[in-house]
């Protein structure tokens, strides 16, 4: 819609150069889910980003944040691939 998303959270868990776990609450309601983002070096020299995020007591909550996940990393890789 345009408009801006306001998310709020917690930073639970560092482990140097490989794992961000954070508290995520969100537009999509007040529930409060857990982020979860790993990365790892590649072959290339590049760095692999994956992404867990739930758990979400409603499949639509769930379908919302899939969707937007989907195209805001594939916005990201476009703009990092330059």
């Amino acid at each position: 819609d345009g408009g801006a998303t306001h998310i709020r959270g917690y930073v639970v868990e560092v482990e140097r150069d490989s794992t961000l776990r954070c508290t995520w609450t969100g537009t999509a309601g007040d529930q409060l889910t857990l982020l979860v983002l790993r990365f790892a070096a590649t072959a290339e020299g590049g760095c692999e980003l994956r992404l867990s995020h739930g758990i979400f007591e409603a499949d639509e909550d769930r379908e919302v944040h899939e969707q937007a996940w989907t195209t805001n990393l594939a916005a990201l890789d476009g703009f990092l691939s330059g």
